[in-house]
């Protein structure tokens, strides 16, 4: 119990210096600037906002222009904003700002596979994966580096070793779903449903079981290109897919279909009217079976879906729609022409063989990426 004044007055004054907080050091508001906008370049990037991340890695580079993860992180928000020259300008600077960083050579990789320079890409991951070989994204880079430069038996060794080194990572199942994916297909399946058990909202192990069914099951690989698209609607490789993927189908119903009905109307039968209604409507049964087989989302945005819409896309659509005109030409062409004529023969072999090397293309050339 306090008994006079003095004492109150005592007590008091050591409850104010008590309750007042210490004082910070002078380098931290700094501090916590740079820990606060490095927070927001990893957000950006986290949810695949590349430019922005890019003008906010930048500025924090511009205040720390000795800080070798500012590098790091401006590299790879080029590289997820899609500008492949600037990403590897700057992850070199990365590697070379802290050469002992294993994910500085994990992130020159992924950049390097970015440019196409796979066997580089391979020398950059081995070095990661040597600074750190217990690390599970080491492995991994080293793997998917291996596959693309055409070394498939190691790039599945090393895809396995990051599997063993973090089992419940589903990035690791990722990759070893990545490499296994042309060579086998099956074990590709299993390691991708192994990542979505682990996330299922993995949106590239949803494109690349779409990927799988592309050539086997077109109308399961377009559920699985859209529901990826769902997850991630800046998901520019699902878009891809699913556009080419419903392209193809739907212009070999329009081949199947024209040709049917060409050949049938040929024939001077009575039965040539209805054989040529009937072939008119299996084609547009066939065409609104896939309408309706195809996701909600789909169907509202089916314009931009079945237009290619990438620059590139449209040749192997676009030869044999020409194809397809020439042949017609020819056949029309015959109408005309005197019994015999070679000329109108010749036309429609040609047009037939261009449009075979664009289905060909379509159908085989032009793989689906995964």
């Amino acid at each position: 119990m306090v008994r006079d004044c003095s004492q109150r007055r005592d007590v008091r004054q050591r409850g104010r210096h008590l309750r007042r907080p210490a004082p910070l050091p002078e380098e931290a508001p700094s501090t916590v600037t740079t820990y606060g906008e490095q927070a927001r370049v990893e957000h950006l990037l986290s949810i695949r906002r590349g430019t922005e991340a890019v003008a906010e890695a930048t500025r924090l580079l511009a205040r720390n222009p000795d800080d070798a993860e500012a590098v790091r992180l401006l590299a790879l928000a080029h590289d997820v904003a899609g500008n492949r020259a600037e990403a590897v300008a700057w992850s070199r600077r990365a590697v070379a700002a802290a050469p002992d960083d294993h994910r500085a050579h994990v992130l020159l990789s992924r950049t390097l596979r970015g440019a196409r320079a796979f066997q580089e890409a391979a020398e950059a991951a081995y070095e990661a994966l040597r600074l750190a070989p217990g690390d599970a994204s080491a492995a991994s880079s080293y793997a998917v580096a291996l596959s693309d430069a055409g070394h498939p038996r190691e790039a599945e060794w090393a895809a396995r070793r990051a599997v063993e080194l973090s089992p419940t990572d589903p990035a690791s199942h990722l990759n070893l779903g990545y490499v296994l994916h042309r060579v086998q297909p099956d074990a590709a399946r299993r390691a991708y449903e192994e990542c979505l058990r682990l996330d299922p909202a993995n949106a590239l192990a949803i494109q690349n079981l779409g990927a799988l069914k592309s050539k086997s099951s077109p109308m399961e690989a377009i559920d699985k290109f859209a529901a990826s698209l769902a997850v991630d609607p800046s998901h520019d490789i699902a878009r891809e897919n699913l556009s080419r993927t419903l392209n193809r189908r739907l212009w070999i119903i329009l081949i199947i279909t024209v040709f049917t009905v060409q050949g049938i109307g040929r024939t001077d039968t009575p039965e040539a009217g209805p054989a040529v209604a009937g072939a008119l409507a299996l084609g547009l049964a066939a065409a609104g079976w896939t309408w309706f087989r195809l996701p909600r989302t789909v169907r509202r945005a089916w314009l931009p879906l079945v237009l290619p819409n990438l620059a590139g896309k449209l040749r192997p659509f676009a030869v044999t729609g020409a194809g397809l005109a020439v042949s017609l030409g020819g056949c029309a062409w015959i109408e005309l022409a005197p019994a015999g004529a070679a000329g109108p023969m010749v036309l429609v072999v040609a047009g037939v063989v261009v449009m075979a090397a664009g289905l060909v293309e379509m159908v085989f050339a032009s793989r689906d990426h995964h």
